[in-house]
């Protein structure tokens, strides 16, 4: 392994020589790790913490080292996380949840204020047919069409206010 190789593999290091890795796609961290090859003791340390070990995914950013191959695949740690995702329950946020609710309450009001002009199209006269096509453009009219796009123009919006204020 030397600078600029991707690891294909999770692999303990045999030996290290001014060996840094970026490991900021599992850890988070900015900085590459100092790799060594020392035994470490204790069981269950973060991944952040193996600094004898080098994972799938991350690249070399200083030195060279050799290696022993111990996972590969779904196997790895990144691996492991990808699997955890295709787990995950894919349910609805807050947001959706509350924007269907909306849709369905405004396609109901559709409805009853198109049964509602259609009854009174008849009671004056008008033709069943007339106001039929009447009530069914009206109910179609009522349902906003363009709700995603408002609800996610306001979000932008917000977020954009909160930039501002440095609030993220």
């Amino acid at each position: 392994m030397k600078r600029g190789n991707v690891l294909p593999a999770d692999v303990r290091l045999l030996e290290a020589v001014n060996h840094r890795i970026q490991e900021a796609a599992l850890t988070g961290e900015s900085e590459p790790f100092e790799k060594q090859t020392a035994a470490l003791s204790g069981d269950g340390l973060p991944l952040g913490d193996r600094l004898n070990m080098g994972y799938m995914g991350t690249i070399v950013t200083q030195g060279r080292g050799m290696a022993l191959v111990i996972a590969t695949g779904m196997q790895t740690e990144l691996g492991k996380i990808a699997d955890l995702i295709q787990q995950s329950d894919t349910g609805q946020t807050p947001l959706q949840k509350r924007l269907d609710t909306l849709g369905k309450n405004l396609a109901i009001v559709g409805v009853v204020i198109a049964v509602f002009i259609a009854v009174l199209g008849l009671l004056r006269g008008d033709e069943l047919r007339h106001m039929l096509l009447t009530a069914v453009s009206v109910a179609v009219a009522i349902v906003p069409e363009g709700l995603p796009a408002v609800v996610t123009i306001t979000l932008a919006l917000g977020a954009q206010r909160m930039l501002k204020q440095n609030a993220l």
